[in-house]
């Protein structure tokens, strides 16, 4: 069951960029089919990041571009809450499950924020051993690893 906010008949969602300096209003984008929310910058001005069907989008802020939607692996259903990370790399997401989620801008897997605890389960269909680690750099040499034992 989707839980994220749609377009009502006959609505359109319309993306705007306005030019503080000039006055200029134009509409870079226009949705009939997703009701698009919350657009924020991205630190290098080359993107805007949109919430939009309980997923993260980007669009170039060029009249006519088209979002794309930001592939995020196991993120569940996003809210409309999402604000960029400093580092220019990452953003943060509110989802539906009412945790928020550190995750790359251009998709791939989620992290944990610092400080935060996610539980995560594995399910084994047969015995044997698993190895696993953190492969954030210089983490599985600190000894971030382990083994697990499936009987």
């Amino acid at each position: 069951m989707a839980y994220y906010r749609s377009l009502a008949p006959g609505q359109v969602a319309r993306i705007h960029v306005h030019d503080i300096e000039t006055g200029d209003d134009s509409v870079v984008h226009e949705s009939r089919n997703v009701l698009f929310e919350a657009p924020n910058w991205t630190t290098d001005g080359r993107q805007l990041i949109l919430n939009g069907n309980g997923a993260l989008w980007s669009l170039a802020p060029e009249t006519g571009s088209g979002p794309v939607r930001i592939d995020h692996q196991e993120l569940p259903e996003a809210n409309n809450d999402h604000v960029l990370d400093p580092d220019g790399r990452h953003i943060f997401v509110s989802a539906m499950d009412k945790h928020i989620y550190r995750a790359g801008l251009t998709g791939g897997a989620l992290t944990v924020p610092p400080g935060v605890t996610r539980r995560l389960t594995w399910t084994f269909d047969k015995p044997g051993i698993v190895l696993y680690g953190c492969h954030v750099l210089g983490h599985w040499a600190a000894g971030m690893k382990g083994t697990i034992v499936a009987k």
